[in-house]
C-alpha cells in the first residue's frame, strides 16, 4: 500500500478543484434554471395554466433554491478547506522550526 501524506499545498489545490469542479458550474446552473426553462405563458393553453403553470414555476423556484443551496455547500466546503490550509501551513511552519532546534541541539 502507497503511503499517502498531506500539506497545505495539497488542501489549496482540494479547495481550488472544489470550487472550479462544483461552485462555478452549480453557480451557473443556478442562474440558468429559469431562462433555460421557461416556458411561453400559452404553452398548458388557458385552463392547463391555471392548474399546471403555477405548479411547473415552483418546482423551477424549488430547483433554483435547491441548486442554491449546493452553491452555498460548496463555497463552506472551499472556506473551510481554507482554514484547514492555514491552519495545516501553521503546523508545517512548527514542524520546521522545532526540526531545526533539535539539529541545532545536535
Amino acid at each position: 500500500m502507497k503511503d499517502k501524506s498531506v500539506s497545505s499545498s495539497v488542501i489549496g489545490k482540494t479547495a481550488k478543484a472544489v470550487d472550479l469542479a462544483l461552485t462555478v458550474p452549480l453557480t451557473g446552473f443556478r442562474a440558468n434554471v429559469k431562462p433555460q426553462t421557461d416556458l411561453p405563458s400559452d404553452t398548458f393553453g388557458m385552463v392547463g395554466d391555471l392548474i399546471l403553470g403555477s405548479t411547473y414555476r415552483d418546482i423551477q423556484d424549488i430547483t433554483e433554491g435547491l441548486i442554491g443551496d449546493a452553491v452555498a455547500v460548496t463555497q463552506s466546503w472551499t472556506r473551510l478547506l481554507g482554514y484547514a490550509k492555514r491552519n495545516w501551513e501553521t503546523a508545517e511552519e512548527l514542524s520546521m522550526r522545532d526540526a531545526m532546534a533539535v539539529r541545532s541541539f545536535l
